[in-house]
């Protein structure tokens, strides 16, 4: 058991520094957008401590990243609804769906 968390936590620690890189963003932004220092994100990224649900909501609220993803490595699949995508959104959370749409675009054109 103690191995396979172990796994899922290496594994998770990668996509998030994938997604990350993805999106252009700083260790320091992802820290600051999680309410952790940057030493305690590096431990997000290597695997050492797994994300909670608060936090995973977070970045999903703040970024559109899939948590489930994040956690099993499966995406869930949906229809993007623009409507309801930007409805109860602060200005700032509309910017940063904004920009992980367009950063996905970009990744899907370059391939």
């Amino acid at each position: 058991m103690k191995k396979q968390k172990k796994e899922i936590l290496l594994q998770s620690g990668k996509r998030l520094r994938e997604t990350r890189l993805r999106l252009g963003k700083t260790k320091e932004e992802f820290a600051a957008a999680l309410g952790v220092s940057e030493n305690h994100y590096n431990k997000y990224e290597s695997g050492a401590v797994g994300l909670s649900a608060f936090k995973l909501l977070l970045l999903n609220q703040k970024y559109s990243i899939d948590a489930t993803w994040l956690v099993t490595g499966t995406r869930t699949v949906s229809r993007i609804d623009p409507e309801s995508c930007f409805t109860n959104c602060s200005p700032e959370e509309k910017n940063a769906r904004i920009d992980c749409i367009l950063a996905a675009m970009s990744a899907k054109l370059k391939k």
